[in-house]
């Protein structure tokens, strides 16, 4: 499993979209997951929003105090190595414009939280 959260700054761009029509206007982390037999509870948070959402276009809007800080996902954050590149989004318009930063090393993350993701993928 991965996740990906896009970055962009909202004071010189006034979307998203727009954002993504500058090359480097967005920055893309991406991690991606190793199965644990523990939860992660830097998670809870993630994988209870997402039960919110019940079909395919629905979204969740949650405030920037909602969130919790993105270097307390990844444990050791101080401690990685990460790939940066330059290269598209992952979605339509495929916008080449954006700034990958990946961890090297995957974030643990336990099976019943995945389930939980899974779920929610099924029923969209």
């Amino acid at each position: 499993m991965e996740i990906q959260l896009a970055h962009f700054d909202f004071e010189r761009y006034t979307s998203f979209r727009e954002a993504s029509t500058f090359k480097n206007g967005v920055v893309m982390l991406a991690f991606q997951f190793a199965i644990s037999t523990e939860d992660n509870p830097k998670f809870n948070f993630l994988c209870e929003q997402s039960q919110r959402v019940q079909k395919a276009g629905e979204s969740v809007k949650l405030s920037l105090q909602d969130l919790p800080n993105v270097k307390a996902l990844i444990p050791g954050t101080d401690e990685k190595e990460f790939f940066f590149y330059h290269g598209s989004l992952t979605r339509p318009p495929c916008s080449n414009t954006v700034t990958w930063v990946i961890p090297t090393s995957k974030v643990e993350i336990s099976s019943s939280q995945v389930s939980t993701q899974h779920q929610y993928w099924n029923n969209t």
